[in-house]
Parts: structure tokens; sequence; C-alpha cells
């Protein structure tokens, strides 16, 4: 669930092609991990049996690397919103998810 989250918070940010130029390395990766994430969600739709499809070798592993780049990612999102409110003193009135 935790990938999920984090997916579902970056997806709609680091899919702009703003933020994609300005952030390139972080988008990179991003779509990295909507490739792979996406194709595990494939997977599940397409087995309903969520035994089968939470018991495949590696999946556990792949789920925490995920989590682990995401994190990451939102570690440089943040960084750099923080460098723009520097800028921009205005931006300190946003939070992050804005």
């Amino acid at each position: 669930l935790a990938v999920q989250k984090l997916w579902l918070y970056l997806e709609p940010v680091l899919t702009a092609p703003d933020i994609q130029r300005q952030l390139p390395s972080e988008s990179k990766l991003f779509m990295f991990v909507d490739h792979e994430y996406k194709a595990i969600m494939r997977r599940a739709s397409e087995n309903p049996n969520c035994l089968r499809v939470g018991n495949v070798a590696g999946q556990k592993q792949m789920f925490e690397q995920l989590l682990d780049v995401l994190e990451k990612v939102q570690k440089s999102l943040e960084d750099y919103l923080e460098f723009k409110r520097t800028a921009f003193p205005r931006f300190y009135f946003l939070s992050n998810d804005e």
C-alpha cells in the first residue's frame, strides 16, 4: 500500500512536462517505477486469485525497491520545491500538495 500511495501522489506531478524538464533524472526514475508498478497491477487484474498474485517470486523485493526509488524521488521533489520557495517566498503559503 505504501508504494500505491506514493505512486498516486507523485504520478500527476512527475508526468507534467514542465516538471519533467526541471527534474529529468527523477522523472526517469519515476517512469521506471511507473512501468514496473503498472505491469504488476496488470498481472493482478488478469488473475483475480490474490494468493497467486501475491506469491510471485521476487515480488516483495520489487515492491521494496520501488518504494525506495519513490521515496528518493519524493525527497528530490521536496528539495526542488524548497529551492523554489527560497526564490519565490510567496510559495511558502502553498503546501507541497498544491
